[in-house]
C-alpha cells in the first residue's frame, strides 16, 4: 500500500513538474512581489530596509546532465513603456541543478552595477529595468534571446488568457501558468505562497531559528541550517525596540556545507520586558542577510524586600517570585529559622526569642539577598 501511494505521489509531483512551463529545462522556481508583509520581512539584499529594491525572480535549470546558456535571455511584464525587459548578461549559464536569483537591486549603495559584489548565482538588475511585480497583480515572463520561446507566470487579477501578447513579444498563451493571489509578503510559487522559502540561490537554508527563556532569565538561541554557501559568521543582534539592534555574540559559520549545522547562543543580560533577537550572516565576501525578528517577553525579578523590616511576631517578603526560600541568622552567625516555600506577600508568622538585630537570607533560585531585619 505505501509503495503504491509513493508511486503515485512521484507521478503526481512529475505531473505537476511538466505541467508548468519551460524553456529548454528552466523554470521560473519563485517570486518575491512584496518583500514587506504583515508578519514576514525579506531584506533580500541585506540593507536593513524591507521595500520593492528587495523583490527577485529564481529560476532553476531542472536538467541533470545539460547545462544552458541563458545570454541575452529577456525578463519581463506586459507593461510597456517606462519599464522594459531586462536582458540577461553575456556568458550566463546555469548549470544542472543550479538556480539563480535576480535581485532588483542587490546592492542598493553602489552607484555603478560592475562595481556591485554579487555573490555566486545573484544577478542584480540595479534599479535599470525594474520594478516589474506589481503587488496588486502582474504577469512575469521570461523569453529566448531569439524569440522563439517563452514562459510566463501570473498573479494576483491577472490572467493568461488577458494578457495583450503585443505586450511581450514573444508570448506563448500555451507556456503560461497561474500562481494565484496570495502575495503578503511570502515568496510565491506555482503551489502558492510559503514563509518558510528561501531561494536555492542564497547562501544559507534556514532550517530553525527559535528562542527561549534560560535559567536566571537569560535567553538561549538555537539555529540550524540545511545548506551553506561560502557562509563566513553568524552575529546575533539584540534589541529593546526592534529598530536598534546591537551584536551580543558570533558564531563561526560552517564555510560550504550541505549537511544540517546547529548553533547555539545565550544572551545572559536580556532587559525585563519584550526582547527582539535576529541574526545576521555573514558571507566569505562580506555581503550579508539578516533572518526574520523573534521576540520574548521577560519578567526579571526585582530584588525582594521583607514588609515591615521591624517586626513582632510576623513579616512578607514582597518581591516579583513567587515563592522564596528564607535563613535567619543572628548576630552571632548562628541558624535560628529556616524555611521554604514562602509565597510573595502572605504574611509569615516567626517566633525569634530574643529582641535585636537579626539577618533574613532571602533565597531565590540560585540568588541570594540578605536583608537585616529588627525584631522589637
Amino acid at each position: 500500500m505505501l509503495k503504491s501511494i509513493l508511486i503515485v505521489f512521484a507521478l503526481f509531483c512529475v505531473l505537476n513538474l511538466h505541467s508548468q512551463c519551460m524553456l529548454d529545462s528552466v523554470i521560473i522556481k519563485s517570486i518575491l512581489v512584496d518583500p514587506g508583509g504583515a508578519n514576514n520581512n525579506f531584506d533580500t539584499n541585506g540593507d536593513g530596509l524591507i521595500n520593492s529594491q528587495d523583490e527577485y525572480v529564481e529560476i532553476c535549470n531542472l536538467a541533470e546532465n545539460t547545462v544552458v546558456d541563458i545570454s541575452g535571455w529577456q525578463l519581463g511584464d506586459d507593461d510597456s513603456g517606462a519599464y522594459p525587459d531586462f536582458t540577461f548578461p553575456e556568458s550566463i549559464s546555469l548549470q544542472p541543478g543550479d538556480c539563480l536569483l535576480i535581485v532588483n537591486d542587490y546592492c542598493p549603495t553602489v552607484d555603478e552595477p560592475e562595481s556591485c559584489d554579487t555573490p555566486v548565482d545573484i544577478i542584480s538588475m540595479d534599479l535599470v529595468n525594474t520594478p516589474f511585480l506589481g503587488n496588486s497583480g502582474d504577469a512575469l515572463t521570461i523569453a529566448k534571446m531569439d524569440g522563439s520561446a517563452s514562459c510566463t507566470v501570473v498573479y494576483g487579477n491577472v490572467a493568461c488568457g488577458d494578457i495583450d501578447p503585443l505586450d511581450i513579444p514573444p508570448f506563448d498563451i500555451n507556456a503560461c501558468d497561474s500562481w494565484g493571489t496570495d502575495i503578503d509578503g511570502c515568496p510565491l510559487l506555482i503551489s502558492g505562497d510559503s514563509c518558510n522559502y528561501l531561494p536555492l540561490a542564497l547562501p544559507i537554508e534556514l532550517l530553525e531559528f527559535d528562542i527561549t527563556e534560560g535559567p536566571r532569565h537569560s535567553v538561549k538561541l538555537h539555529w540550524s541550517t540545511a545548506s551553506e554557501i561560502n557562509n563566513d559568521i553568524f552575529f546575533v543582534e539584540w534589541s529593546t525596540n526592534a529598530r536598534d539592534f546591537e551584536v551580543i555574540d558570533a558564531q563561526p559559520g560552517a564555510g560550504t556545507s550541505s549537511e544540517v549545522n546547529y548553533y547555539n547562543a545565550v544572551h545572559y543580560d536580556p532587559h525585563h520586558g519584550v526582547n527582539y533577537y535576529r541574526l545576521k550572516q555573514v558571507d566569505l565576501n562580506g555581503t550579508y542577510s539578516y533572518s526574520e525578528i523573534l521576540a520574548i517577553q521577560l519578567r526579571k525579578f526585582e530584588e525582594p524586600v521583607i514588609a515591615p523590616n521591624v517586626i513582632t511576631d510576623g513579616f512578607r517578603i514582597l518581591g516579583n517570585n513567587m515563592q522564596y526560600d528564607l535563613k535567619i541568622y543572628d548576630l552571632n552567625g548562628a541558624l535560628v529559622h529556616s524555611m521554604t516555600g514562602l509565597e510573595s506577600g502572605k504574611y509569615t508568622e516567626v517566633n525569634l526569642e530574643n529582641s535585636g538585630y537579626y539577618l533574613f537570607y532571602v533565597i531565590k533560585e540560585d540568588e541570594i539577598f540578605r536583608l537585616p531585619v529588627i525584631k522589637i
